[in-house]
């Protein structure tokens, strides 16, 4: 037996049963097998190291926004103009909503193109970065390192400025955190990279473009755009409703139906009242008439009149006194103007001389009268009057019957035309109405949108940066120390694997209890192991 045969022996003298079972299961095995699991353990530890090399140091920078969503965020093309109040809670599936917004292609594309392809997409390169005044077995590192990734690098260097812009975009979807805190309306943003400043540029354009992709999404301007049309368009079916409604009541000469209905109505009954009330007077003065007319024929034409005597002035005396006063004051007139030798004042005094002569020839009173005359009967004649009264009033009663009755039958003619016009009237009155009430009930609606638009002319949103993008002073891994560790313990787990799997298929017999296992019978004795024996029996 070798020396660990006896080793294990001897400890299974020394325990009970459960401990021997166990070292006799898992102890010798490794054992048996320790220069494989050692030497798989340490090039398990030279990986790690290997792994570690190969990735560049990561300087990660954080950047954090506060979602309020408020008016702007909800507001719909159905619910446009709807008070939607401030800023409100914001629930769980609007800030996965929000995350789905802020991660969008467009976005990495947009901060790619914003921060630079080439930075993002530079090698790591630590001869660039840090000073050759290191240690020789770091600069072996930092020359490896720049190799390695040198060679990574070189596979962008001929590609597009489109293609580049791609694969940058790329990176940065893979490289990326972007994800909500737990329990609060934050999100955050971290990104990592071998150069401090360009994570610092990423964080801090990330931050700008969650700011212009939430205005993007959430900007009034298509709603702003779509409410303004459709206010117009109902702008215009109000003003060609209210058209349409002038222009019938034009055509039906309406301008207030209630009240044209009342005063033609009032109208029609006080016409139809006056028209009685004609009838009744007209037949009232043909009764008149008759019975004035049988009056009159008992009086008859004429009666005869005795003339009494009377003294008056005599006409021709008193026809030539006054023409005697008008020459002696045209004599007077003369005399203003000419001597008392002109032939003219001479003529004048012989011709009122003459007249004056005559005068006294002709008395000034005369007696007439006496004898009898034939005149009209007065009686008959108050009569005849009382009758032309009465057929004048009664041909002005039957003209105005006449037109009373032509008015009546025009009112008649203007209800039934109300009456037909109603209908329609009341049809467009209705359609002008509810187009007015709609443009009142879109315009509150509008001014609101207008308001928000300018929040979006101010580039405002509910998006509030906490925390600004850090610029990063210290690495936050690789751990490289970590993966050593980690890569050794995988290489001694596999090398123990590979252990056990020997140590099953070995069918060597090695033990007593084998050989009473495998023949069935008793062992009598165990033959020490004996270096000289064996010795002796090699040569």
């Amino acid at each position: 037996m070798d020396k660990d045969a006896q080793l294990l022996q001897e400890l299974m003298r020394e325990n009970g049963g459960r401990e021997r079972t166990f070292v006799e299961s898992m102890i010798l095995p490794l054992l048996r097998s320790r220069y494989l699991v050692a030497a798989i353990t340490v090039f398990g530890g030279f990986f790690g190291i290997f792994y570690g090399l190969t990735l560049p140091n990561d300087f990660r920078s954080t950047g954090k926004i506060l979602v309020q969503l408020g008016a702007r965020e909800r507001v719909t093309l159905e619910n446009a103009g709807a008070s939607a109040g401030a800023a409100m809670q914001v629930a769980f599936e609007e800030l996965q909503n929000e995350l789905q917004i802020l991660t969008v292609p467009s976005v990495y594309r947009s901060v790619a193109d914003a921060v630079g392809p080439e930075r993002i997409l530079a090698p790591y390169d630590p001869l660039v970065v840090y000073p050759r005044s290191a240690s020789w077995l770091t600069r072996i590192q930092h020359r490896f390192q720049s190799w390695w990734f040198g060679r990574k690098g070189q596979t962008v260097e001929g590609a597009s400025g489109e293609t580049k812009l791609e694969i940058a975009a790329r990176v940065l979807e893979i490289a990326t955190a972007i994800r909500p805190e737990a329990a609060s309306q934050v999100i955050s943003v971290s990104y990592g990279t071998h150069d401090p400043k360009v994570a610092h540029d990423v964080v801090a354009a990330f931050l700008v473009q969650f700011n212009q992709a939430h205005q993007n999404v959430f900007s009034t301007d298509p709603k702003l755009e779509f409410y303004e049309r459709t206010f117009r368009e109902a702008s215009d079916e109000s003003e060609a409703a209210d058209m349409a409604l002038n222009d019938y009541k034009a055509e039906c000469s309406l301008y207030d139906l209630p009240t044209q209905r009342t005063i033609l109505a009032t109208s029609f009954e006080q016409c139809a009242q006056e028209i009685e009330s004609a009838k009744h007077r007209l037949a009232g003065l043909e009764a008149e008439l008759k019975e004035y007319r049988s009056r009159l024929e008992k009086y008859p034409e004429t009666i005869t009149e005795q003339l009494p005597l009377t003294e008056g002035a005599n006409p021709e005396w008193t026809s030539l006194d006054q023409t005697l006063t008008e020459l002696r004051i045209a004599r007077g007139e003369l005399r203003a103007q000419y001597s008392e030798d002109s032939p003219m004042i001479r003529n004048k005094d012989e011709f009122i001389k003459n007249l004056e002569e005559r005068l006294r020839t002709i008395k000034p009173l005369i007696v007439t009268g006496g004898g009898e005359r034939e005149v009209v009967n007065p009686a008959r004649v108050r009569i005849q009057q009382k009758i032309d009264d009465l057929q004048a009033e009664q041909a002005h009663l039957t003209a105005s019957l006449q037109e009373k009755q032509e008015t009546l039958i025009a009112t008649d003619r203007k209800l039934q035309r109300l009456q037909e016009c109603e209908p329609m009237l009341a049809l467009l009155a209705y359609d002008s109405e509810a187009k007015r009430a709609v443009v009142k009930q879109m315009y509150p609606g509008l001014h609101d949108l207008r308001t928000k638009k300018s929040l979006d002319t101010l580039n405002e949103t509910n998006l509030r940066t906490i925390q600004p993008a850090n610029l990063p002073t210290r690495k936050s891994g690789p751990n490289r120390m970590k993966f050593v560790m980690a890569f050794t313990f995988l290489g001694f787990a596999f090398g123990a694997s590979v252990a056990f799997l020997r140590n099953l298929a070995n069918r060597t017999v090695r033990r007593p209890e084998d050989i009473e296992a495998k023949l069935g019978t008793k062992v009598l004795a165990v033959i020490a192991e004996s270096r000289p024996w064996q010795r002796a029996a090699r040569s």
